[in-house]
């Protein structure tokens, strides 16, 4: 991942709990957690992967799909996940939840590539 793509996605992914700040209810607060929540941390894990030798990889459009919904599902699966543990310890609460995505989509931009 390039320089400026890490800086962004850290950026980005830091958004969410800063947004917290915000007054309950409010719709850029909303939309700054749910692109968070549904991009971060999936999709830098989902960039790392190589690509795999499928037919719909020699369209256009199979690469982007296939990033897509990984970075859907991973994203999705850490959320729920993080609830879980924290609500097992008994210390949920969304900027937590927030706090913990963001850690993780940080170590997942700070990780060297694979080679």
């Amino acid at each position: 991942m390039r320089p400026a793509a890490r800086t962004l996605v850290f950026a980005a992914a830091w958004s969410a709990p800063a947004a917290a700040a915000l007054p309950a209810g409010n719709s850029l607060r909303i939309a700054v957690v749910m692109i968070s929540v549904l991009l971060f941390p999936g999709l830098p894990l989902a960039l790392r992967l190589p690509p795999r030798p499928h037919t719909l990889e020699s369209s256009s459009w199979g690469r982007p799909l296939q990033v897509a919904v990984l970075t859907g599902a991973v994203s999705l699966a850490s959320a729920i996940l993080v609830s879980e543990l924290l609500l097992l310890a008994g210390v949920l609460t969304s900027l937590r939840v927030l706090v913990v995505l963001a850690l993780v989509s940080t170590v997942a931009v700070l990780l060297p590539a694979a080679q």
